[in-house]
């Protein structure tokens, strides 16, 4: 029998606690490693002051967690790749607001040294507009078909993030909204 013992990490967010109490829960539940967003009580990256990044850093070693993941590009998830301007990109304002919010977690990493800060993809053409899942449209074209355009369009966009990611020396993993709803 093999002593090795996995590592659990989880997405905090999903206690659906603030951070000062999310932290001691995951440590209770045997996750030693954390997946952190703000929950509902927590200030929004954006508002976080170097001295809040650091309270939630404390919070984490005083409970022998490791924070290893900031989502701090969650408002991609709704911001609809087909709306955006492959020139004018930069200035759409929900990109701009996504953006924001991805810069202020990579702010915070690079304070706290988390070495990865995700970002959601963008939001499937009629996602959340629809009023339905879009899950015909998707089985329809295997998945989804992407045009030139809109591929010219994503490369815009990462290309944007990732140098956001070089300046604060972190990795930007890429997520995919999960279809839980």
């Amino acid at each position: 029998m093999s002593d090795y013992t996995f590592k659990l990490a989880m997405f905090t967010t999903e206690l659906r606690l603030p951070y000062d109490r999310a932290f001691p829960k995951a440590k209770e539940i045997g996750a030693d490693r954390l997946w952190y967003a703000p929950s509902a009580g927590d200030l929004p990256f954006e508002a976080m002051t170097d001295a809040d990044m650091d309270r939630i850093g404390a919070c984490a070693e005083q409970h022998q967690t490791d924070i290893f993941l900031l989502c701090g590009g969650r408002k991609f998830k709704k911001v609809h790749l087909c709306d955006l301007d492959l020139d004018y990109m930069a200035e759409h304002p929900e990109f701009q607001e996504a953006r924001e919010e991805l810069n202020a977690a990579m702010k915070m990493a690079a304070r706290l040294k988390i070495p990865a800060v995700a970002t959601f993809t963008f939001a499937w053409p009629g996602e959340y507009t629809a009023g339905k899942p879009t899950w015909p449209m998707r089985w329809m074209t295997r998945g989804g078909v992407i045009s030139d355009l809109d591929m010219d369009k994503l490369v815009r966009a990462f290309t944007l993030l990732a140098e956001d990611a070089d300046r604060y020396d972190v990795d930007l993993p890429l997520c995919m909204m999960p279809w839980n709803y």
